[in-house]
């Protein structure tokens, strides 16, 4: 009898690793075959109502290849049924990407995409992802990029 309750016991622990194990595995294959690149979101991960329809999108920078490393191009999804649509892709930057943010800075009352990429942050406009600025600093790298309301006056310091 004690030998069949261990039997029983070990059959019970064996049947849950297994049934983890696959569940692991099929998350493993399902994350492999998800066409948004790996690194995904290092420099920057917002959500935010881009179009005016009361959803969010997902903007998020990405690294192309199959290792993780500095994020060198940046996306957009939106949600669609139960999944979500790749809906823009923006080309390869020469150097690294370290921060993408979104904000109003046109004072348009649309918000902007922002990317940080080497010296330069760019703005591009968030239906049509055309650029609508460009800025270039002084500095060899931009290493954060943040946009705040720092004097609470509802406006953005860059769209005076």
């Amino acid at each position: 009898m004690r030998n069949l309750a261990r039997l029983t016991m070990v059959f019970v622990v064996l049947w849950v690793v297994s049934n983890v194990f696959a569940q692991q595995i099929s998350l493993a294959i399902k994350f492999q075959h998800i066409p948004f690149g790996v690194g995904i979101g290092a420099s920057g991960l917002m959500a935010a109502d881009l179009d005016r329809d009361g959803k969010d999108e997902i903007v998020a920078g990405a690294s192309g290849g199959s290792t993780f490393g500095a994020n060198n191009y940046w996306y957009v999804l939106k949600r669609q049924g139960d999944g979500l649509e790749m809906v823009y892709v923006s080309s390869q930057y020469a150097s690294p990407i370290t921060s993408v943010r979104v904000a109003d800075i046109t004072g348009n009352g649309r918000p902007e995409i922002l990317v940080a990429s080497g010296n330069t942050i760019y703005a591009y406009d968030c239906c049509d992802f055309r650029e609508v600025r460009r800025t270039t600093t002084s500095a060899s790298e931009i290493l954060a990029l943040n946009v705040a309301d720092v004097d609470s006056d509802g406006s953005l310091p860059l769209n005076r």
